[in-house]
Formats: structure tokens, C-alpha cells, sequence
């Protein structure tokens, strides 16, 4: 791997946690979140790639599930970046009951790109019955987009599968806020149209409203996507922290994310990146499920960003809930001005000055209404103790309707345990719970080809605690085959779950549950 400042940058997304007390009503759609976890009968991932470049091979990976049974069909579309050129293309996917499918490079298997062909674009998945009928269920399906360097190791960024409800709408502007350094990393901004005729608008600003570069245009049909590569280089920007990314829709519809490198300028970097959705507005309370500095086998640190979206200055009321320990650790206040970012290049040691990971709640203490999100991330050393790589994961912030209801089962795609004279790939799972009661989770492993089940547990999350089981596949299942698998999850009580897959350069994905009807 190659040197990398480790301060990791991230972009702000509006997220809330909960209390200890009866639960505030706080929803997505109330505070214009963007959720990583839902599911639709019609999906888009804004983001695609099988190229080479940069001294790499990029390539995606998708899964893709109906957990209703029956034999189903996938229409895909395939939409490549404007840059490239090229048409759309179409296909139909086998998605047989009850299985889930995870594909390596789609773009040739679906579509036969090969060799040193590239494409790069958007994909567009539509749920249907055998024999072509649209379907009443829905699709829960993701993406991972990994570089693949010359020396084997694999860095990627997950993106989810996004519908309407997750688009911004004609007048409507969402925010990204990319803070610590900003200029020394690669900030790339994408966008996406679901409407024919979409209009939208991408201005750099320092505060919220401060425009410090003209905006740029793009007009976009449905399934038309863009990227600006290095918005400090597309809007000629001078070095400065706590930038805020402006993407304003004037017509029809759009998704838009960004992606976070490591690496510009200072630093060669690993190029690892985070995907972030945007954010248009705020909301009273923030959670951040794992983050916090860690020192031994290996050394991990929480980078985060915290915005005002309001109008006047945030008071601030921080907790944190040490991983297996009850209750509240630690607690401290601080302020953020109105329409500013707070950059933290380490937010549990610069707030609390201890070590170790646990969930963090920011509560806002005024009127005035805050996102956040962090990004956990390993640091690489080498023999002389200097930095030389960086493999980190996006920690967004929940709001409450992201709690598991109880009853209701939900699903974790996509995970894997195996062992490979390459190195060693693990999946762990992460749960939380906010509020007083203790929360039961039923936990199983369903092998996701045949889709058998391998076996379950029992997890325990007492009232104010975080919970992390690690490689959870063979704790379930000590014989399991290393085979891709699915886990399905049932609570007693609202409680946050997110599950982590690890590649075997120990570079990890966040993947969120999605809700079966």
C-alpha cells in the first residue's frame, strides 16, 4: 500500500439518534434523509464501473434479493456516463426464490463487456414476475465498487440502491460537506437523473450560502449520469477545510452521492473511498454507531463531520456508549456556528480524550437542527512506524425510523467468511441499543446460492449499549464454506444493527439491514 495521511475526510449526511426516554419522533422523510436501507420495487445504483485506470482495475460487485419466493426476474438497464459515450443497453436477470444473487463484474456478465472494453454509468433494476409482468414485491439489492491494484490488494466504496423516494426534487437542494483538510484528499461529486428534462446545480460554498465558485449546470435524462472528479480542481478552489457541496435540482428528479479518496497532492494515498449521500436539512439529534480510536494489533480512528444547517449558532450535547459497557461513558458540550461544518480528525479522542469505539449521540441542544456522519478507519504502519495505507468504512448517522421494529425481519446482504492463502475475509455484526429495556436479537445464516439455512443465534443488547460480534457467520456456523451468505434478523425492541464486511486487506463496507415487507 502506499503512504496515506491518516485523517480520513468525510461528507455530512442528516442522521438522528434516540433517547433513553420514550423516542422522539424523528423520520427521513420529515428531516430529508437519505436512507442506505430501504427497499422498492424499482431501484437505481448511481454508480457502476468495469475500467482501467489509474493504475487499477474498477469493477463492481451487486447482490441482489426478493425475499417474497418464487422464481422473479430482474430488468436491468445499463446507462453509461456521458464521457464514455454509447447507448443504453437492457437485460433480463434470473432471480430464483429464496436465493441471493451476487454478481462480480455485471457489466460483463450482464452485458458482455470484456477486456480492455470500459464501462462506467448508472444502473437501472425494475422487479418482475416470471414472464415479464412488473412484480408487487420488492427488490432489496446493493453495489460495491472496488479497485483492483497491481499488487492484489482491493479497496472499495459501497452504494446502495436508491428509489424516487430517495431523489431530490425539483427545488429541493441537498448538502455535502467534505471537512479536515479537504484539499489534501480527492472529493468527487455524481450525479444521476430519474426524470427526462432534469436540471441540476453543483456550487462549492463556505458557510451554507456563501457561494465561493460559479456554479456548474448539467442537464440529465433518465438513467444520464456524471461525475466532477476533484470538485477542488473542477472549481479551481484554494486550499481551505469545511467546504459544503451544494447540488440544487431546477427540474425533474436526481440522486446524487459523493465519493470520498484518500490521497492528493501531500499524499499518494490508497485511493480507498467512502460513498455519502446528501442531506437537506437537519435534525435534533445525530447517532453514530461505532467510531473511536483504538491502538494494539491494529490501530483504528474515527474521523467525522458535523453540520449547522440552521441559522443560528448550535449548542451541542455529545455521549458516548463504550462498545460492551451500558450506559453513558463519557459526555461533553460543544458549538458549532450557523451553516458551518466541524471537521474531527479523530471525534471520540479530540471530544473525550479516550480511547476505544462505542456510539456516539450528538443532541442539539437549541433550536437549531445538525447532520453528521464518520468514517472508520484502519491505519497501516510499516516497520519504522510510518503510515502507508488507510482502508476505511462510512459510519452515517440513523435517524429512529431506522430502528428495527420488533417482529419485523430484516435482511443483511452480501456477507462472507473465508480464509484464502490471499488472506482472510470476515464479516462482523454491530447492534445498539438507545433505549432502557433489554433488546433480544434472533440472528440466521442463510447461504445465499442455495438459500438453506446454516444455523442461528441469540444476541443480547442490554438498555444504552453497543455490541459488536466479530466473523458472526462462523459463530453461527463453525463448518460454514465460505460461500457468500445472507442473514436474517428479528428484535424484541428498537435497536440499530449495521453489519461489516471485511475484504481480506482489511479494508471494510458498512452494510445497512433492508426491511422485509
Amino acid at each position: 500500500m502506499k503512504r496515506v495521511n491518516p485523517a480520513a475526510l468525510v461528507v455530512a449526511v442528516v442522521c438522528s439518534g434516540a433517547t433513553m426516554a420514550p423516542f422522539v419522533s424523528l423520520t427521513s422523510e420529515r428531516f430529508g434523509w437519505q436512507s442506505f436501507s430501504m427497499a422498492y420495487r424499482e431501484v437505481a445504483i448511481p454508480a457502476v464501473a468495469r475500467v482501467q485506470g489509474s493504475g487499477a482495475f474498477f469493477t463492481s460487485r451487486v447482490e441482489l434479493f426478493s425475499s417474497s419466493g418464487g422464481d422473479k426476474e430482474v430488468h436491468v438497464t445499463y446507462t453509461p456516463r456521458a464521457d464514455l459515450g454509447g447507448q443504453p443497453l437492457t437485460t433480463l436477470v434470473p432471480l430464483p426464490g429464496d436465493t441471493l444473487l451476487s454478481v462480480t463484474d455485471p457489466l460483463g456478465e450482464w452485458f458482455g463487456f470484456s477486456g480492455a472494453e470500459n464501462a462506467v454509468g448508472s444502473l437501472q433494476l425494475q422487479l418482475r414476475e416470471s414472464g415479464g409482468l412488473p412484480s408487487d414485491d420488492t427488490l432489496l439489492a446493493q453495489s460495491v465498487v472496488f479497485a483492483q491494484n497491481v499488487d492484489g490488494s482491493e479497496f472499495g466504496q459501497f452504494f446502495p440502491a436508491l428509489g424516487e423516494a430517495d431523489a431530490l426534487l425539483a427545488g429541493q437542494t441537498g448538502y455535502l460537506a467534505s471537512t479536515v483538510n479537504a484539499q489534501v484528499y480527492r472529493v468527487n461529486v455524481g450525479l444521476m437523473g430519474l426524470m427526462d428534462g432534469t436540471q441540476v446545480t453543483v456550487t462549492p460554498q463556505d458557510p451554507i450560502g456563501t457561494v465561493l465558485a460559479p456554479g456548474r449546470t448539467f442537464n440529465l435524462d433518465d438513467g444520464d449520469n456524471r461525475q466532477l472528479n476533484n470538485i477542488f480542481d473542477v472549481f479551481q478552489l484554494a486550499p481551505r477545510d469545511n467546504i459544503v457541496i451544494a447540488v440544487e435540482v431546477g427540474s425533474g428528479m436526481a440522486l446524487a452521492y459523493a465519493s470520498i479518496l484518500d490521497g492528493n497532492l501531500v499524499y499518494d494515498g490508497t485511493s480507498d473511498p467512502t460513498t455519502i449521500l446528501p442531506v437537506t436539512e437537519g435534525a435534533p439529534e445525530v447517532t453514530l454507531l461505532e467510531v473511536g480510536p483504538i491502538v494494539g494489533f491494529n490501530e483504528f480512528s474515527g474521523s467525522a463531520s458535523v453540520t449547522n444547517l440552521g441559522t443560528e449558532m448550535a449548542v451541542v450535547f455529545a455521549e458516548f456508549f463504550a462498545r460492551g459497557v451500558p450506559g453513558v461513558a463519557a459526555s461533553t458540550t460543544f458549538t458549532i456556528p450557523a451553516g458551518t461544518t466541524l471537521g474531527f480528525e479523530d471525534i471520540v479522542g479530540e471530544l473525550f480524550g479516550i480511547q476505544g469505539v462505542g456510539a456516539l449521540r450528538l443532541t442539539s441542544q437549541t433550536d437549531a437542527l445538525i447532520s453528521a456522519t464518520a468514517r472508520e478507519f484502519a491505519i497501516f504502519r510499516d516497520g519504522q512506524g510510518e503510515v502507508v495505507g488507510t482502508a476505511g468504512q462510512a459510519i452515517p448517522g440513523m435517524l429512529p425510523d431506522e430502528l428495527l421494529v420488533p417482529g419485523a425481519t430484516y435482511h443483511l446482504l452480501g456477507l462472507r467468511e473465508v480464509v484464502s492463502t490471499s488472506g482472510r475475509e470476515r464479516s462482523h455484526i454491530a447492534a445498539f441499543n438507545p433505549g432502557s429495556a433489554t433488546v433480544t436479537l434472533e440472528v440466521e445464516v442463510y447461504d445465499g446460492a442455495t438459500g438453506r439455512s446454516e444455523g442461528d443465534t441469540e444476541l443480547t443488547v442490554r438498555g444504552g449499549e453497543l455490541i459488536q460480534v466479530n466473523s458472526i457467520i462462523a459463530v453461527v456456523n463453525p463448518g460454514q464454506n465460505g460461500a457468500v451468505k445472507r442473514i436474517e434478523v428479528e428484535a424484541s425492541g428498537p435497536v440499530y444493527v449495521r453489519a461489516f464486511r471485511v475484504n481480506k486487506d482489511g479494508d471494510p463496507i458498512t452494510i445497512p439491514p433492508q426491511r422485509e415487507d
